[in-house]
């Protein structure tokens, strides 16, 4: 079959402009000391549409990033040797300093973040993967080549393809014909002066590329790590998600559930989503509510399930509250001392509601409002109820017993709670008994 090529031929233009000096960010060309680089979001593998923008078959160049160089310069020290004597001694035995290497990811995360602008619609995360994006260069010499940057196992790497004819995966050829006629390098070829100078003009081309936000979950030999860039500043946090023995049956009520819109009982909206194939779930609102930056909850199924069907039952009671408020709206009332009182909706914000009264009806009431919260005249549409109800003494059956199923609720998810805690102190445990054996 033969292959159109008009595709591959804007590539080779944007990269040569790149190389140039012309940057095309929004076509994801970027340029620096005369190489010229497009990024691409590749198939998983060959196919018709995209007969050339894959990373099949390719195998790793060499460590860029955080990891460019660290541990070949780290091993060539001399001191090195002597520093695995030293450890072996005081703490237990390695055989190399690669043990005990842990670098930082930062710059890494900050370089996925300039993909990321690059490369808008790549998503991150998955089984012991972060991205991968597939590129095309051109050097100052003019030859051109296409490779790979990936975030793996072993960090932020490099990758290309020592031979363009046959795959040893494929059993076939890698590249049409045609596009394998316009490649005269491969990235194996690079002595390690040449192979420095590129690794430079990389990381200067990306560093043009502003830095986007973006999200992922990895799940190593580790455990799970939500990990990317918010508001510019990078993130790593390990997810501690405990398996129930209800997970399989809550699996089966969430999935309906997935990627539809819901919305809380203040009117923010949520949604359930599933981190890829993994037996991990997340709650993602519309604004941060868990903390000043994060706007996700991750967990197992069980849990999910659980905090869904509170937010849920929240917004059920706030609204049957509200239909028992509606009818004292706009009415005056008097409390026992003679002090007039009224109850409204703020109109600029209606999950709120007002009580508006004398100041010295307040100072009658404090015995009555031993919480100071409580004497505040503005608040949601259950506290308004409830205050209306110890002002006025009104016993309403259904009420009290609407508010004894909410604390039992409520006790219910702290029970829950302190279970996973009990577990997750217990796997934290063995993981430093194990580090310190």
């Amino acid at each position: 079959m033969e292959v159109k090529l008009e595709h591959i031929f804007e590539i080779i233009e944007l990269a040569k402009e790149a190389a140039g000096g012309k940057d095309n960010v929004k076509e994801g060309a970027v340029g620096s000391n005369g190489y010229g680089f497009v990024f691409r979001e590749p198939d998983l593998n060959p196919s018709p549409s995209n007969p050339y923008i894959f990373s099949v078959s390719s195998q790793k160049l060499c460590g860029a990033g955080a990891q460019r160089g660290f541990l070949e310069r780290l091993e060539g020290n001399s001191l090195s040797q002597k520093f695995i004597t030293v450890y072996n001694i005081t703490h237990s035995k390695i055989d190399n300093i690669r043990d005990l290497v842990r670098y930082e990811r930062e710059l890494d995360l900050l370089f996925a973040g300039s993909v990321k602008r690059l490369v808008p619609n790549l998503q991150f995360g998955g089984d012991e993967r972060v991205f991968d994006v597939w590129m095309f260069v051109v050097t100052p010499e003019g030859q051109m080549f296409p490779t790979t940057l990936y975030w793996r196992q072993s960090g932020l790497s490099l990758g290309g393809w020592t031979s363009y004819k046959m795959s040893y995966f494929l059993k076939e050829r890698i590249f049409p014909e045609d596009f394998e006629k316009l490649i005269n390098l491969t990235p194996f070829e690079f002595s390690d002066e040449e192979l420095n100078l590129f690794l430079d003009a990389l990381e200067f081309a990306l560093g043009k590329a502003p830095v986007s936000d973006f999200w992922g979950v990895n799940n190593a030999d580790y455990g799970y790590v939500y990990l990317g860039v918010k508001n510019g500043e990078p993130f790593e946090t390990p997810l501690y998600p405990t398996k129930s023995p209800d997970d399989k049956e809550a699996e089966r009520v969430l999935e309906p559930l997935l990627g539809r819109e819901f919305k809380t009982a203040d009117g923010d909206s949520f949604s359930i989503q599933r981190v890829l194939d993994f037996h991990l779930y997340y709650i993602e609102f519309e604004r941060p509510i868990f903390s000043k930056e994060r706007n996700k909850k991750f967990s197992n199924a069980g849990f999910i399930l659980d905090l869904y069907n509170k937010i849920m039952e929240e917004k059920r009671d706030r609204e049957d509250t509200e239909k028992e408020l509606e009818p004292l709206l706009g009415k005056e009332f008097k409390t026992e001392d003679g002090y007039p009182f009224t109850i409204y909706r703020l109109p600029d914000d209606q999950r709120l509601y007002c009580i508006e009264s004398e100041p010295e009806m307040w100072k009658g009431l404090r015995p009555l409002l031993w919480n100071r919260r409580e004497r505040k005249n503005i608040s949601t549409a259950e506290k308004i109820l409830d205050l209306y109800m110890k002002i006025m003494n009104v016993k309403n059956k259904r009420y009290i017993y609407k508010k004894i199923r909410k604390l039992k609720g409520k006790l219910d998810v702290y029970k829950r709670m302190l279970e996973n805690k009990k577990i997750l102190d217990a796997k934290r445990k063995n993981e430093a008994e194990k580090k310190k054996s």
